[in-house]
């Protein structure tokens, strides 16, 4: 235990620094602490109950700590629910399951029924059962203390108990069948490779088609696009919209930027978040990233404007004598349009 504390201490030593120095922004922007009710929603609802701020009852009912409470607790429920593991997945974060399907096959929800029945008979007795108990427990702390009601790349670590459950399931039903081992076997085999199958298809057919809005579709080929421009002789300023989703590296990767060149455009157009988040790039290869406010950009003649169809709207780039539509990228599912390239003449 000791060895294991010390090897963590080091491991986490960076991190543990960085708050006590003052860098842990995005500790601050994602924890859940930081997100308190506005004092219009606590007032309202003091004036209808007629209870008073600092009273027992408000404490117990209405205060900012019940409310963080009553979060987390939440949080915690989210994460161990039939939603999440086998239903919906992380169904706030779409870019972490695969559409209808959970975390979990669907066909390992008998052997995670029969798992849990069978450690709790012999929970008091068997440390391994505990261990992995605590260990489910407490690996979905950094995801509950966080802002998101699920969130399923924070509690990763809860994938190890859910083994060990699912595994204690199906040596259940392997047990119980042991008279008719062929069956138990057949019957496990069956169940994994039809709810694989299941996954598989969602994974690897419907993912791209119905998800793609998600992934960034269209930056490759608006990339592509801009730098056909340049290369076809014309030279106009590109102002590309500004995201978190930092445009800046598509250009780098698709471009094959070399390393050297890179850092120094990061260096020179790098701003810092004022929120405490990641800071965004303001300008790299001769581009400019910016939140288009399109009333004041369609006046800028001769630049080229990469964005959404709601930061270049559609109806106000009919006209053809004022506006060039180079370009529309619409999502996968051909429902959408991804971006718009459009230059103002």
């Amino acid at each position: 235990i000791l060895t294991s504390v010390a090897l963590g201490l080091i491991v986490s030593f960076p991190i543990i620094l960085s708050v006590f120095t003052g860098q842990a922004g995005r500790l601050s922007v994602f924890s859940v602490f930081n997100f308190p009710r506005p004092d219009e929603y606590t007032q309202n609802f003091i004036s209808q109950t007629s209870t008073q701020k600092g009273s027992l009852f408000y404490n117990l009912y209405y205060s900012e700590n019940y409310h963080f409470l009553r979060g987390v607790l939440g949080r915690f429920f989210n994460h161990f629910s039939y939603r999440f593991l086998f239903s919906e997945g992380d169904f706030q974060n779409p870019r972490h399951s695969s559409p209808y399907t959970g975390q979990l096959l669907i066909g390992f929800a008998p052997f995670i029924v029969m798992g849990m029945f069978s450690m709790a008979r012999n929970f008091r007795v068997n440390k391994a059962h505990q261990f992995f108990f605590f260990w489910a427990i407490f690996s979905v702390l950094p995801s509950i203390l966080s802002r998101d009601q699920v969130h399923s790349v924070r509690a990763i670590a809860l994938v190890i108990p859910l083994v060990y459950v699912t595994s204690i399931g199906v040596m259940v039903l392997l047990d119980f069948l042991k008279n008719f081992k062929f069956l138990g076997l057949a019957l496990t085999f069956g169940i994994v490779v039809v709810s694989f199958g299941l996954y598989a298809d969602r994974y690897l057919v419907q993912l791209s088609n119905l998800n793609s809005k998600y992934w960034q579709w269209g930056y490759k080929q608006a990339v592509l696009e801009i730098s056909n421009l340049k290369s076809g002789g014309e030279a106009p300023k590109v102002v590309f919209e500004q995201s978190y989703a930092q445009p800046y590296i598509y250009f780098f990767f698709y471009n094959k930027t070399k390393p050297a060149e890179a850092w120094r455009d990061l260096s020179n157009g790098f701003v810092r978040s004022k929120s405490g988040d990641v800071g965004l790039v303001k300008s790299i290869e001769g581009v400019s990233f910016e939140y288009i406010d399109w009333q004041v950009a369609r006046g800028r003649s001769g630049e080229v404007f990469v964005g959404s169809p709601m930061a270049i709207p559609v109806s106000d780039t009919l006209d053809a004598n004022q506006f060039q539509v180079i370009s529309e990228i619409p999502f996968l599912d051909n429902k959408e349009i991804s971006l718009r390239i459009v230059k103002i003449k």
